[in-house]
């Protein structure tokens, strides 16, 4: 949940970091509906306050990128529409009825983006983008595996690419986690099994419960890798990895969910990043970080290693400080 007081707002986000619902000052609530394992927004429902039980139904109307154009009512009349100009900055706004101040808010952008009304810039969950340059207004967290250009919007290619996450560009068909298909093709592996909430696997439900939604895939590596961890220099060895090393103390935190104290009172000190590599043959498991609380919003990718250390042939590449 993150809540802007200047402005009287709150927004709730569930573990796959997807906009769900947000008020402003107990007046009224709306609450947004999206396809399923996509961000591509399906409807919007207006809800009263809590003396008023009614409940407004508005339907999107996506581009092709998955970008609301229009909003629609119940009964199919349109409303609302928008046209863009590439980079998703609205160019043309047109109300189809008199009484606009009665027509809900649509803060939605392209996918994963919430227009922040105060800047004019779009919330990307892990950065903010600027729709009227085209790019980000900071660095990509992933370095240069979001791409060369680290402030750049889908390498240049609004048309065809999205990027839910503020992080990598993906396909617009859809959307499994930041920079799966970067992270399955780095491991150069086979993927064995799919598994979920409601389809468990071979991972300890502590572990398992790491992934958003308790999704993630097992791979079973076919060559030696190097993979990144943040930890501590006197005890190198742990179970969580990534492919790219890490960036910063605070920021691995924020991306990876990693907290100072956890609920049941262990911690998890960082002061260095340390690469490690991984003998081909060894069963890893891939998917999105889920959030915890506060500022620790994973969305990225991570990779579970169970037990390096007691692996042979497991190696110890690389210790380094980190700030």
């Amino acid at each position: 949940m993150l809540w802007q007081p200047d402005c009287g707002k709150t927004w709730k986000r569930p573990q796959s970091n997807k906009l769900i619902a947000e008020t402003d000052n107990d007046k009224h609530w709306q609450s947004y509906l999206y396809e399923p394992d996509s961000y591509r927004p399906l409807a919007l429902l207006v809800h009263g306050n809590a003396q008023q039980d009614n409940i407004k139904l508005y339907w999107y109307q996506n581009d092709h990128l998955g970008t609301p154009i229009a909003l629609t009512s119940n009964m199919g009349d349109t409303l609302y529409e928008c046209q863009y100009n590439a980079y998703g900055q609205i160019i043309n706004e047109t109300h189809h009825q008199d009484d606009i101040d009665s027509l809900p808010d649509n803060p939605l952008r392209f996918q994963g983006q919430y227009y922040d009304e105060e800047t004019g810039l779009h919330y990307n969950l892990n950065r903010y983008y600027d729709p009227f340059t085209g790019r980000y207004i900071t660095q990509d967290p992933l370095g240069i595996l979001g791409g060369l250009n680290s402030y750049q919007y889908v390498n240049g290619d609004p048309i065809n690419w999205i990027d839910p996450l503020g992080l990598i560009k993906v396909e617009n068909s859809g959307f499994e986690g930041i920079a799966g298909e970067e992270t399955k093709n780095y491991l150069q592996g086979k993927n064995i099994g799919e598994y979920s909430a409601i389809k468990p696997g071979p991972l300890t439900d502590d572990l398992a419960g790491t992934f958003a939604g308790g999704r993630y895939k097992e791979i079973v590596l076919e060559q030696d890798i190097i993979l990144y961890r943040a930890g501590t220099a006197d005890k190198p060895f742990g179970q969580f990895f990534s492919v790219e090393s890490p960036q910063g103390i605070l920021q691995t935190r924020i991306d990876k969910a990693v907290l100072p104290k956890w609920p049941g009172g262990g911690t998890s000190p960082i002061d260095s990043s340390i690469a490690i590599k991984i003998p081909a043959g060894t069963k890893v498991y891939v998917g999105e970080v889920g959030a915890q609380n506060g500022i620790y919003i994973g969305g990225t990718q991570q990779i579970i290693v169970p037990k390096p250390w007691t692996i042979k042939e497991a190696e110890i590449m690389e210790i380094k400080p980190l700030k």
